[in-house]
């Protein structure tokens, strides 16, 4: 079975986000994740911002889209 991935808000109702399609996917930790996503400016994300443009969706579970 193919996993399902969405993009959801605060209170788990779709909005204007929905399903992820296509891209990579790929996990880190937990820890990991919560910094990327609590950082205001997270150095590795601003770095790679300046070598190409991108779309990120990381989930607290590790996650990364």
């Amino acid at each position: 079975m193919n996993p399902e991935l969405s993009c959801t808000d605060a209170t788990g109702k779709a909005g204007e986000f929905g399903a992820l399609k296509e891209g990579f996917m790929f996990e880190c930790s937990a820890g990991l994740s919560r910094t990327l996503l609590n950082s205001p400016t997270c150095p590795v994300l601003e770095a790679l911002g300046k070598k190409l443009s991108f779309e990120i969706a990381i989930g607290l579970n590790g996650r990364v889209w």
